[in-house]
């Protein structure tokens, strides 16, 4: 029997695409018909997802079958036809599932289970969201709130989520063995090649999306963090010959997903928006505050627009005025990450791995003054880096290691390195990392905790750093950190405010007893900066020695 190729457009149905870590996505079935599940090597070289992990990006399994993840405590968003199925009597149209019939679960460190109570649907876009009567507890985030993609999807990497099979069908005749599902979340990494209007698609490589990945959510990677896509919706798979691969059992015998299709959020977005409403930060404990009044040195921040303007903004103390903002360069959103470099320079990393040098002659006034550009680095193809000032540059590897470099041309973009140098490991579970120079390395945990690492060896990338200590909490509310130097830390919270922090170390509130880690009193200088889709900070330099 010949090989069937089932390629069928976007006829959804609750098949539940269970994205591997080969994320196998689902072939286009509708929800009742057939499962989308994915098999093919079972998403052999994606990553299973923790249930940590899941309860960060919000992960949740429907009743029908489908994955979908949280915008907020209490909505849902997911694939439309993981709660619909055509209407027999209206060709083109679909019936809605009774608005309280699917049940959502998390299946977190402590599993949670919500009813849901209003389902809207935005056919003929393949997305839906689903409101549950009560909200989800968290440990983690303490209030969701999804920012959107807006760019171009077109040769985008996307990273995808998804829950169902992780191995397709193998084998021929009797000794064919089925897909294979173990119920676990699992995530790839693929780069899009098409997209439309309402879509946006790829190939699938040897990662997979198939059953029960329907619905599960998209992410791309930039400078301002990991900004929702989509959620998938269709795939064409291939059956095994001599099989079957039809209704109502699709994908027990699928051998692969050589290609799927995402629905894209951001046409509906703005209506998404009205039903979930504003979106409330909850109080937070930052650190122990000293008593002293604040005071800081000058500060020179920039924000990369959505449309990739760059703007300039200083600010002296406390008690002066803003200066800018002011447009000193366009461009820059297409930058996966941008990061200080020491004194007025700044690293530019591109989407293929480059690493590009800038220097700002003009960072004093605000004007349009840069010395041409430099390349200084390729093959940058981190999980994420960081500044650690003077030319030091930190890196995490998709494996949770990190490597330490100094680039010895930082001042002249001389394409100069010191020996990269591997310099600990497990840093790859932190939501976010940065370091204020000198060797401190600050991580925020998933629940967080806010820690402190120094890095005694930070000069040549010595592995020897003191031992972690806690110095604060309930950091991971905040939208971008932004290391200045000095131990200052900026803030940009959920509503927008700018939040400046100082980190004094520890010290004894009386000159005696046991030592405590303390911070100059918190001051917001600021609002307005949640529209940036990056902010950095040039970091203090350390001035060339005179002879």
């Amino acid at each position: 029997m010949n090989i069937k190729i089932y390629k069928r457009g976007m006829r959804l149905f609750h098949i539940t695409l269970c994205l591997v870590v080969a994320i196998t996505f689902v072939g286009i079935a509708n929800a009742q018909e057939g499962r989308t599940d994915r098999v093919q090597q079972g998403i052999v070289r994606g990553t299973t997802v923790s249930a940590d992990l899941q309860q960060q990006y919000g992960l949740v399994t429907l009743s029908t079958g489908c994955s979908g993840s949280l915008l907020r405590k209490n909505w849902v968003i997911t694939a439309a036809h993981c709660v619909d199925n055509p209407d027999p009597n209206n060709p083109g149209q679909f019936i809605t599932v009774p608005e309280n019939s699917v049940t959502v679960t998390g299946n977190w460190r402590t599993v949670q289970t919500r009813q849901s109570a209003r389902i809207i649907s935005y056919r003929p876009s393949d997305i839906a969201i689903i409101r549950v009567a009560e909200p989800f507890v968290e440990r983690i985030n303490e209030g969701y709130n999804r920012d959107l993609y807006r760019g171009s999807l077109k040769s985008t990497q996307i990273t995808a989520f998804g829950r169902g099979i992780h191995q397709h069908a193998q084998g021929s005749g009797a000794s064919a063995m089925p897909s294979q599902r173990d119920g676990q979340f699992r995530m790839g990494n693929f780069t899009t090649d098409n997209e439309t209007a309402a879509s946006y698609s790829f190939p699938t490589g040897d990662q997979t999306i198939a059953g029960g990945d329907s619905g599960g959510p998209s992410y791309v990677k930039t400078s301002a963090g990991e900004l929702l896509a989509g959620v998938h919706s269709s795939c064409e798979f291939t059956c095994m010959p001599g099989r079957m691969c039809v209704q109502p059992d699709v994908w027990t015998w699928v051998t692969s997903t050589p290609r799927c299709t995402d629905a894209s959020i951001a046409p509906h977005w703005d209506d998404i928006n009205r039903y979930l409403g504003a979106f409330v930060p909850p109080a937070q404990f930052i650190g122990t505050f000293s008593r002293t009044p604040p005071g800081y040195q000058p500060m020179w921040i920039y924000g990369i627009q959505p449309n990739g303007d760059l703007l300039w903004y200083r600010k002296d103390t406390n008690a002066s005025v803003w200066q800018g903002p002011k447009k000193v360069g366009t461009g820059w959103g297409n930058f996966k990450d941008v990061i200080a470099a020491g004194g007025n320079r700044l690293y530019a990393l591109t989407q293929d791995g480059k690493l590009l040098w800038y220097q700002h002659d003009g960072f004093n006034s605000g004007t349009v003054a840069w010395k041409p550009m430099a390349e200084v680095g390729s093959g940058w193809t981190f999980q994420r880096i960081f500044s650690g000032g003077d030319g030091i540059v930190y890196a995490i590897r998709q494996d949770g290691k990190l490597f330490w470099y100094r680039h010895l041309g930082f001042k002249d973009g001389a394409r100069s390195w010191s020996e990269a140098k591997e310099v600990g490991t497990g840093w790859g579970d932190f939501k976010d990392v940065f370091s204020t120079g000198k060797g401190a390395v600050y991580a925020v945990k998933l629940d967080g905790t806010l820690l402190l690492y120094q890095q005694k060896g930070f000069e040549t990338g010595e592995k020897n750093w003191d031992p972690p200590r806690t110095v604060g909490s309930a950091w991971n509310q905040f939208r971008q950190i932004v290391p200045v130097g000095e131990g200052v830390i900026l803030a940009i919270r959920p509503d927008g405010a700018l939040i400046w922090y100082k980190h004094l170390g520890l010290s004894s509130p009386v000159g005696f007893g046991r030592l405590k880690d303390r911070w100059e009193t918190e001051v917001n200088i600021g609002s307005g900066w949640q529209g940036f889709g990056k902010v950095v900070a040039l970091m203090p330099a350390t001035p060339d020695v005179v002879r």
